[in-house]
């Protein structure tokens, strides 16, 4: 999120947890990052060694530096940070979320 927020090219790489979720919905469903030598699996155990060819690596940072990619994904994380800047902002649709849970937690309390 960080790096979408600050308009930060992003190279997928997950390890373990969450991180291979978030890597594929950054790179297949939101086409805003590419991953580096990833297989995905809906088990909870390590897949990829961690190990990749420095050439791998290098493949894909210069596919996102010099733009060479089928999802011109400069253009959309340069989007993504403005709309995401957007709904931070007053009135926006983080910014109401985050207002309505706080109420919701303190009429609880």
């Amino acid at each position: 999120m960080e790096s979408l927020w600050h308009g930060v090219l992003t190279a997928s790489w997950p390890i373990y947890a969450e991180q291979q979720l978030n890597s594929f919905e950054l790179v297949h469903e939101l086409g805003l990052a590419l991953d580096v030598g990833v297989e995905y699996s809906n088990e909870f155990s390590m897949v990829n060694s961690g190990i990749i060819k420095a050439t791998e690596l290098e493949v894909v940072i210069r596919k996102l530096m010099l733009d060479e990619n089928e999802n011109n994904i400069r253009k959309r994380v340069k989007e993504m940070k403005g709309l995401s800047r957007a709904a931070m902002e007053e009135n926006g649709s983080s910014y109401s979320s985050l207002g309505k849970l706080v109420e919701d937690i303190t009429r609880k309390v």
